[in-house]
């Protein structure tokens, strides 16, 4: 079984922060993995020691068992060294370290091992704290400030995370660490919209569009943006491209929220209008059920998808990743 962040296992423990670990000293894990000493990077060794430290960083401060490290990397194919290959990549590590003067950063401790580093010093934490932040402005009513949080997490971001990294955590773990990117992304867009941001946002938000293509959560966003830009043309076509993508992919028509939304872009329904009085939310247009069951898609709107313009900037590299989000309400195509 794929061992996953949020959850250590039973034999976890918190332990306080602190060490002799460097203030210079710095980890992160949203692109490739690395350790860095200023602007220096700390050289981990053979690719399988790298995959242990990337492991460690997702639950930092926290005491993770040697069978926890080994379901990790393996992922039930568990060859009968490998509590030593463990233990010998942890040596590599520490040396590795030790030679940069970072002692005792990862240590013994029953079980297994900590690894111990201010969260400041992560970038996956620092992530997570600033969109708390952003999350208690929000709270607080102060949205620039929100915008501003949302930001600074974003900027932690390098890559695609774990990048490079074979291991049987991986694959799970990267892709729940994109979908946090994503949804944070999504946050941002709502705040921003709510602020009246759409022409400082708008080609950011469609090279995003462009690098998510099935994520309808996504399109929605663009579509609002568009609009207000006033590009109801482009804002359709958006609705137009996902529809033919999902049909020749997915088999399946977009969900209820996106066809209200083209019929009232059709319509310059006014509360599509941005108003300074807007509060950020989930959903920047939520269509009435009537509305959303008189609507009805052109036959001509299943030609050929039309193109979006070049993307200028990617949030993630995967075309696919997190392709999942907004589709409640839809049905299969016929």
């Amino acid at each position: 079984m794929v061992a996953r962040t949020a959850s250590p296992g039973p034999r976890a423990r918190h332990h306080h922060q602190g060490g002799s670990m460097g203030d210079d000293l710095a980890f992160g894990i949203l692109g490739p993995v690395e350790a860095r000493l200023g602007d220096r990077p700390v050289p981990l060794g053979r690719p399988r020691a790298r995959a242990l430290l990337g492991y460690l960083l997702t639950c930092p401060n926290r005491v993770l068992s040697t069978d926890q490290l080994v379901d990790a990397l393996w992922d039930g194919s568990t060859p009968a060294t490998a509590r030593s290959q463990v233990q010998a990549d942890i040596s590599a590590l520490r040396r590795a370290l030790a030679d940069c003067g970072q002692d005792e950063v990862i240590v013994t401790a029953p079980p297994g091992y900590l690894l111990r580093a201010p969260e400041s010093r992560i970038d996956l934490t620092a992530f997570r704290r600033e969109t708390a932040s952003a999350r208690a402005a929000l709270a607080g009513g102060d949205p620039a400030e929100a915008a501003g949080a949302y930001r600074r997490a974003l900027a932690c971001w390098r890559g695609r995370p774990l990048d490079g990294v074979v291991a049987g955590y991986a694959d799970a773990v990267r892709a729940g660490l994109a979908e946090q990117r994503l949804t944070t992304y999504e946050q941002l867009v709502d705040v921003e919209l709510a602020l009246g941001r759409h022409l400082d946002l708008v080609a950011e938000l469609c090279a995003t569009i462009e690098a998510h293509p099935l994520r309808e959560s996504l399109a929605r966003r663009g579509m609002i943006a568009l609009y207000r830009c006033g590009r109801q043309s482009d804002a359709l076509l958006v609705a137009r491209r996902l529809r033919q993508l999902l049909r020749e992919e997915e088999g399946l028509d977009p969900g209820r929220s996106i066809r209200a939304l083209e019929q009232a872009i059709l319509t310059a329904d006014p509360r599509l209008d941005h108003r300074p009085t807007d509060r950020p939310g989930p959903e920047p247009f939520r269509p009435a059920a009537s509305a959303a069951r008189r609507v009805r898609t052109p036959r001509s709107w299943y030609a050929s998808a039309a193109r979006l313009p070049h993307p200028t900037r990617r949030l993630t590299d995967s075309r696919r990743s997190g392709s999942s989000g907004g589709r409640s309400g839809r049905r299969a195509a016929g």
